[in-house]
Parts: structure tokens; sequence; C-alpha cells
């Protein structure tokens, strides 16, 4: 069925309204603190990409090719960052040409865009060389004409990857952009492993009807924190039982389920038939990453996965002569909301302003010394709150000085502002400035002799233990 066309026009009405009366006016740079609060719910987090898409073949004619797309919202709401990944299955060297690849709306998952629908994006044409490898990656940025409507078709999950190519010009692979539930793990060393300051840090997206993962394991590449040597056994498992086994080395393959370069008979794959894929242990710092793609997955996996004891371990030859699982080793829990991992060329600077705050808050949110900043450490970037019964957005907003404008360009994954589920997690960076001085309800809880003595309003800066 054709989608209906999704009609935001009282949204943008509201929004219009209230910024001719003032709320969410930015005031000239240097002068005030912009403040902002990201919602997220309560199965999302930073340090997971905002939606994901697990690409399957659309019809039952071609069925050799799948795919999982990442897409990331700028805190500033004007562009995105999409990751794609598509391979070739190892039982069929028939690799189609591929046209652009597009991302269209609105339309639900049974849905398609009417005929004649200019896409909201165009991404890269993939190219698939089975000499080379049997996957592409690549990450591109990219603005919509109108980054409004399509980040609202986002948190409505009216958006949808689509892989059109020779074989099926209208998309042969198709996967709704949706929020996944996020799961994450930050590895330390086992005992007795050769380096105690070795790390590791995985994640695991798990598709919202439950059935499909993708799991992103990543290695600093500082020598200081570094593995004895490059893991041979990545494996996420529970009470015993291997969950999912990642691939940390790359290898060839000519049969669903093999990674040894041979045949199910034993014989090694010919040259026609052989299939060559990345290893699965990523760098921190790489443009492009590779994701463990389990689709489908079972669901006693999704439920052990889901259960907050499954143990991840980076396995070497050195920890296997020293009987241990793992170098390194961690459990999976339920991503923590308000925060993000470091790159290389992050600081508290950086990350304090991309999301409108200052270095002293996110530092006052984050242990250690401000200019000590190790990549793939997850830090906070807003105080995590969670929703009582009976709260509301806007007394939110006016709370800690906000307007629904920014709580809106910051939250790509909230599809519903006026209705803030219960126990979901919202991350704020208070516009100290607006609340202080008596602006944003809820300053009473500010001792008035605090305020004389810092002096708001001319130009010093007060750290308060305000009783959020």
């Amino acid at each position: 069925p054709q989608a209906p066309q999704f009609i935001g026009k009282e949204r943008r009405r509201r929004r219009a309204k209230m910024r001719s009366r003032g709320m969410g006016a930015k005031q000239p740079l240097g002068l005030q603190v912009l403040s902002l609060l990201v919602l997220y719910s309560a199965v999302t987090s930073a340090t997971c990409p905002h939606f994901g898409a697990w690409l399957k073949p659309v019809g039952n004619v071609f069925n050799n090719l799948e795919g999982f797309v990442t897409l990331q919202v700028a805190p500033d709401a004007k562009s995105v960052v999409v990751s794609m990944q598509i391979t070739a299955l190892p039982f069929s060297s028939a690799i189609p040409q591929f046209q652009s690849v597009e991302i269209r709306g609105p339309a639900r998952s049974i849905e398609v865009v009417p005929d004649g629908t200019a896409p909201l994006l165009i991404l890269p044409q993939p190219s698939i060389d089975q000499a080379i490898t049997s996957t592409y990656l690549t990450t591109v940025r990219r603005s919509a004409v109108d980054m409004e409507e399509f980040v609202e078709y986002l948190r409505q999950g009216l958006t949808y990857i689509s892989v059109p190519t020779d074989r099926e010009p209208g998309g042969e692979l198709r996967g709704q952009l949706e929020v996944g539930h996020c799961l994450e793990a930050s590895l330390m060393p086992s005992a007795g492993a050769p380096n105690m300051h070795a790390y590791g840090f995985v994640n695991v997206m798990i598709k919202q009807d439950r059935t499909a993962i993708a799991v992103l394991a990543q290695v600093p590449e500082d020598k200081t924190r570094a593995l004895s040597m490059s893991p041979n056994n990545i494996t996420i498992s529970n009470a015993g039982n291997i969950l999912v086994t990642v691939q940390p080395m790359s290898y060839e393959s000519c049969v669903l389920g093999t990674f040894d370069g041979k045949k199910a008979d034993g014989t090694t794959c010919n040259f026609g038939e052989r299939h060559v894929y990345p290893a699965e242990i990523n760098n921190a710092n790489a443009a492009s990453k590779v994701w463990n793609v389990m689709n489908p997955a079972a669901a006693h996996v999704i439920s052990a996965l889901e259960g907050q004891t499954a143990q991840v371990f980076y396995g070497t030859q050195t920890s296997m002569n020293m009987g241990m699982p793992g170098e390194v080793h961690g459990v999976l829990k339920t991503a923590i909301a308000c925060r993000l991992l470091l790159g290389v060329h992050d600081n508290l600077f950086t990350v304090a302003t991309s999301h409108m705050s200052d270095w002293l808050t996110v530092w006052s949110m984050n242990e250690g010394n401000p200019d000590v900043r190790p990549t793939l450490v997850p830090k906070y970037f807003g105080h995590p709150y969670q929703i009582l019964k009976g709260e509301t957005a806007l007394a939110i907003t006016r709370r800690y000085g906000m307007s629904e404008d920014e709580i809106l360009r910051l939250n790509p994954g909230l599809a519903n502002i006026d209705a803030l589920p219960v126990g979901s997690t919202l991350c704020i960076v208070p516009n100290w400035q607006t609340v202080v001085a008596g602006m944003a309800s809820g300053s009473a809880l500010v001792d008035p002799r605090v305020l004389a003595e810092c002096g708001v309003g001319i130009g010093k800066l007060c750290v308060l233990g305000i009783g959020f």
C-alpha cells in the first residue's frame, strides 16, 4: 500500500508561535550559556546511533544480499551521519549493479511512497568487488532539503532505506529506520592479564520487534590500553552458552556460517565461489566500522542478551595460554543515557560546544582530569533525569530554562513530546543563567543569599548546588 502524506503543520505552527513570543530565542554568543535538554526513550543512548535499519531483500526473487545502516542526527539537527554496510552472502557470487541508495518516506514498514516522490536523502552508490571484499562500507554526512521535516519523519518511524539495483530498480534491499534497544559493555582487564590498562567497548543494538541484532566491537588505538596481541576470539555468552561470536580477523567463506574458506565437505572454496569478509573488530578511530549482524536472531539469544548478565570476552593467544576466556571482559547492560564515546579529536570543549553547554559543566559530570580524555570511554554530556508520572515537557522546560524547539532538535528519537513515557530518561544541560536569575520556574530552589554572593548579571561565574 502507498503511504499517507504525513502532516506536521500543526507542530510547526506551534513552534513558530512560540518563537514569535520569544520562547527559545537565542541570546548573543558570549552573553549566555545556551541550555539544551535532550530526551531519550528508555531504550536509547548516545553511545549507540540514534537509528538503525536492518536491510533484507524485497520479495523472494533475489536473496543473496543483506545490510545494516545506522543514522546519527547532529546535535544542531542540521545534518545526519549515515554509516552503511552491505554484504554479499557466501552462497552466491551473482552481484548486481547497484544504484544510489535512498532514504525514503513518509512510509511505514509495510508501505511504499507514491510513484514520483523524490527521496529524502541520496546516499552513495555501493560497489562490491568480489576479488577484494564482499562487504561494502561507507560513512557520509548529509543534509536534507528540509531537515525539520526529515527528522520529524525519523522520530515517527516513517523513513526507510532503499537499495535499488539493476535487478530490482525499485529497491532490492529495504529496512525501516528505527530506534533500537541499546546495550553496552566497557571491557576491563581480567585478573592476571598482562596489561592491567587494557580496554574494549561493545555495543549491541536490538531491533524493536526483537528479531535481529547488530554488535559493534571496538578497541582503542593507544598502546597503553592495547591487548597483548590482536584478539582471536570474541564472544558474548551467558551461563556458559555462547550467544554471539564476533569474527576478529578477516576470513573467506563460500558457505553461510563457515569462516575457514572451505565448503561443507571440507574442500577449499574455488576462486569463483570465494567471498572475502572484513574483521569485525574495529579501531575506535576508524571512519567506517563493521558490525556483526544477525538477521534473524533467535528469540532465546535476544532474551539472554537483555537479561543484564551476558558477558563479553576478547580472547587472545595470551589469555588462552593463561587459561582465561579473555584478556578483557565486561557485562552487557542497558546503555546509560546522556553519555557519548570520545573520539580521537574530542575533548570536553568539543563535547560541550556540540551540545551548546560549557566545558566546566561537562567536567563537573565526569571524573578525572579534564585534560585526560581516553577514546572509547563514555562521558556524560547531560544530567540524566527520569520522567515521573504527571510530568510534562512544558513544566520541565520551564524549570530548566528550555524551549520545546530545543528539546525536539536534540531529541531525534522522541516520538511524541506531548506524551513523555513515565520512566524514560531526559538528559539535561540546564540554562544556569536563566534558572538562577529567576526567569524559569523552579528557581526558588536556589537560596537568595547564594544569588547575592554570585552576583548574577555582572559577569561572575558561580557553580551552584541546586537541588534538582
